[in-house]
């Protein structure tokens, strides 16, 4: 077993360079007056040149000491949407300098899976920031709860398509739900796992979380987040476990009796709409982007590219201001027909990577491993910064979980 040490602080240069990364990411919860792209921020620039110059004259070498299960998934990943200026190029006309560019605005968070690397930060040092910005975002979303018809912070600021309105909620739609499924995950986890003490503030941060992702008003979110509850129940190593499963019983109750109405009522709406429900237009969108939106031979393969000042992008805004079709609705779908099959492959990769180290990975790594596979087709995180921020942090703690446990590392 290796004696080598992560860290459990960084300098302050670092530390600012990582929580500015992580608030550009989150779009700073959504925040009106800064307007952040989550889809491609011009901060991608500065910063992508900030990691290259780390990557580039950082000279630690510890990172070298140990196998990496999921370096060449990320690599790959680069390459392919690098690699759909072809596509963009050849059928749409796109300027190569301008699908360049929009491939740095949706490169530059995997640059930090890296970063973390060559900084050789630990897992406690992580998830003390990602709890600290899930509590803020939880505080937010139920915030403006209060505040409606006034608020600051939502993730579709579109006048004309308002806040929606379910189970008795306003829907907000805050970036940074995958943070807070991180941070939901990990206390629930942790607090299964441990066999002769009982956490109260792993209990009471998994309770807060659990009621923000009720709050975010979204059924697939919230069909996951029992889910865990449920397997969390089952896992429970700890002589407390008869006292733990009745709290879970609790909240699941109070849950039930406080919104079962609503959802049982936006569940029937969604049914009843049929041809202009929800998930119809996902089926929609899901026809449009794999057979409508290219006939080009390179769709299949290389996807179409990301879309810019070009036919592309004005194909593109037609699809998503008159049709209504969103990518991001249709999950990993929408991400493919981006980057086609090669730029898929990576993510597939990564699931059957993940299976095949399951007995060396730890109980809240496979929680939230769980509840994205269930919600690929729906809620993919390549298809977003912020997503996509969540999955190459989430990938380095898990790296460093599975080095632990096949004796690589002390701790982690």
């Amino acid at each position: 077993m290796s004696g080598k040490v992560l860290l459990e602080k960084l300098s302050f240069p670092k530390k600012i360079l990582f929580i500015f990364s992580l608030l550009i990411g989150i779009c700073f919860w959504s925040n009106l007056a800064l307007d952040i792209n989550p889809w491609g921020t011009r901060w991608a620039y500065p910063l992508v040149f900030i990691y290259c110059l780390i990557l580039l004259f950082d000279k630690s070498t510890e990172w070298k000491s140990y196998k990496w299960e999921f370096a060449g998934v990320l690599k790959w990943t680069i390459i392919t949407m690098f690699l759909s200026f072809i596509p963009a190029y050849i059928d749409w006309n796109q300027s190569i300098l301008l699908s360049l560019q929009a491939s740095i605005k949706y490169t530059w968070i995997l640059f930090i899976y890296f970063i973390l690397r060559r900084w050789n930060i630990g897992t406690s040092y992580i998830m003390k920031y990602i709890i600290i910005l899930s509590i803020i975002w939880v505080i937010i979303e139920i915030g403006q709860q209060f505040t409606y018809p006034n608020y600051w912070f939502t993730g579709r600021p579109d006048e004309g398509y308002g806040i929606a309105e379910r189970m008795g909620l306003y829907r907000f739609y805050i970036w940074g739900v995958d943070f807070v499924m991180i941070a939901f995950a990990y206390c629930v986890g942790l607090l299964a796992q441990r066999e002769n003490k009982f956490s109260i503030n792993l209990l009471c941060l998994g309770t807060i979380f659990l009621i923000g992702l009720l709050c975010y008003c979204s059924r697939k979110h919230i069909y996951v987040s029992l889910l865990t509850i449920g397997i969390v129940s089952l896992s429970i190593k700890s002589k407390y476990r008869n006292l733990i499963r009745f709290v879970f019983a609790l909240l699941v109750f109070a849950i039930i009796y406080n919104f079962y109405a609503d959802f049982a009522e936006m569940n029937e709406q969604s049914i009843e709409a049929q041809g202009e429900g929800e998930d119809f237009i996902r089926f929609l969108a899901l026809d449009y982007y794999l057979f409508k939106f290219s006939d080009s031979p390179l769709y299949f393969w290389l996807g179409s590219g990301i879309p810019s000042i070009s036919e592309l992008g004005r194909v593109n805004t037609y699809a998503i201001d008159v049709l209504k079709f969103y990518r991001a609705d249709i999950g990993i779908f929408g991400y493919y027909s981006l980057f086609g099959i090669i730029g898929t492959l990576p993510f597939i990769f990564y699931i059957w990577k993940f299976l095949k180290n399951w007995n060396y990975i730890d109980l809240w790594f496979k929680l939230f491993f769980i509840m994205k596979l269930i919600l690929i087709v729906f809620d993919f995180w390549g298809n977003w910064n912020v997503g996509m921020m969540a999955y190459v942090i989430f990938l380095y703690m898990l790296e460093l979980n599975i080095q632990k446990n096949k004796g690589q590392r002390v701790k982690t």
